[in-house]
């Protein structure tokens, strides 16, 4: 009973952290921003184009996730593979799945930390980092949050689910010791919007969760939330929230306001599958000196978004940035490193669809995609900025 009463006088002391009137709040006006194409060369100066290595132990699923380092493209699949950032030739796989003291359990939802170039993956009761260059392992506790969860009065199910998913399937790291957890609201009454530990499990911050929805016993949906780790700062915003929130060490700061009209997916509604399905949601955002980029889908279509720091003007294309560098395919962004590059997934098939279809000439810097066979693996632009 002490640590329950503990855990809310934390919760209620921490309530200022948030409170910032949503006047003061820059404003990204989807609703009203200008639909026009939006040129590629306007915000980065130059684009490679890597095909990936295609062999028998390097084919990858529609479910691998791509990360750009200083000299390796990342890919988290069913193993954690290297391919060389220049050629994209495959260089080896990281660690391995096991029972072993340095091997992990699974990569199901693993976290990949740009600012230690470390992928966080599932080890039992506990996780594993795994440094990408060197192949080091480190564990990280787990803190344990069960005098802090908090389920609805007969919710025996989601109260049993908790016992074998992880309340927090996603999380970012702020400096080489200090975690930041996204706790999952299985039921829509969790306190906790995020909890910050250190490596031992050791809570050093909760911050709270004011918002509820009426939890469906039919559905069971866990949203991705995006977190923006930059140079500067590290952006975090919740799937179904419309405010964008600076993380700190011993705080969050709002500072931006999505805008979308109505057309978002509320708080309180995200049980809903049908108005699910129906919604504008942000994918991903990644931050500049300049400009705050964004990615949406909306009605089975994925757009692109840019706002002017200075003006606060939005303009959005559908299909992505217009790639007048090389008069090529619209290059959708998916991922930002810490040194603001910039990686687009291009499947193979597209290639081959475009090259099938397009009588316009090949700029130079595509001549290397002849090659490209229908079912190898994707190829990885990255987009320098200006």
């Amino acid at each position: 009973m002490r640590t329950y009463l503990n855990i809310f006088c934390l919760l209620f002391l921490l309530s200022s952290c948030q409170e910032r009137s949503s006047d003061e709040l820059t404003v990204i006006d989807v609703k009203n921003g200008k639909s026009a194409e939006i040129l590629l060369s306007e915000y980065f100066s130059s684009v490679e184009y890597i095909p990936l290595e295609s062999k028998k132990e390097t084919m990858l699923s529609p479910l691998a996730k791509f990360f750009v380092s200083e000299k390796e493209i990342i890919v988290i699949d069913k193993e954690i593979l290297l391919f060389d950032k220049k050629t994209g030739k495959f260089k080896g796989t990281v660690s391995r799945q096991g029972q072993g003291p340095e091997e992990y359990s699974m990569l199901f939802r693993a976290s990949y930390y740009d600012i230690s170039n470390s992928v966080l993956a599932s080890k039992g009761n506990q996780w594993i980092e795994i440094n990408c260059e060197t192949g080091q392992t480190k564990l990280v506790k787990k803190p344990d949050l069960s005098d802090m969860m908090r389920f609805s009065a007969n919710d025996e199910k989601n109260a049993e689910f908790s016992m074998f998913m992880d309340p927090l399937m996603y999380s970012t790291k702020l400096n080489d010791d200090l975690y930041i957890g996204y706790v999952n609201n299985a039921d829509g009454k969790n306190p906790m919007k995020l909890v910050y530990f250190d490596a031992t499990g050791k809570i050093q911050l909760v911050i709270p969760n004011y918002l509820t929805f009426e939890d469906n016993d039919a559905t069971m949906i866990f949203y991705a939330p995006i977190f923006d780790v930059s140079e500067d700062r590290t952006l975090f915003k919740e799937a179904c929230n419309d405010t964008v929130f600076v993380l700190a060490e011993d705080k969050i700061m709002p500072v931006y306001l999505f805008d979308m009209g109505g057309k978002g997916l509320a708080y309180s509604e995200q049980d809903n599958e049908e108005k699910m399905a129906n919604a504008m949601m942000i994918k991903m955002m990644y931050e500049s000196a300049n400009y705050l980029f964004f990615q949406y889908d909306y009605l089975t279509n994925k757009f692109v978004g840019v706002m002017d720091k200075s003006t606060a003007q939005v303009k959005l294309a559908k299909d992505g940035f217009a790639n007048d560098l090389h008069d090529f395919l619209p290059l959708l962004p998916q991922y930002q490193n810490m040194q603001g590059e910039v990686i687009s997934v291009i499947p193979a098939e597209k290639i081959i669809e475009f090259q099938e279809n397009t009588n316009k000439g090949k700029h130079s810097a595509l001549a290397h995609l002849d090659n490209v066979q229908e079912d190898d693996n994707p190829v990885i632009a990255i987009l320098v900025p200006r």
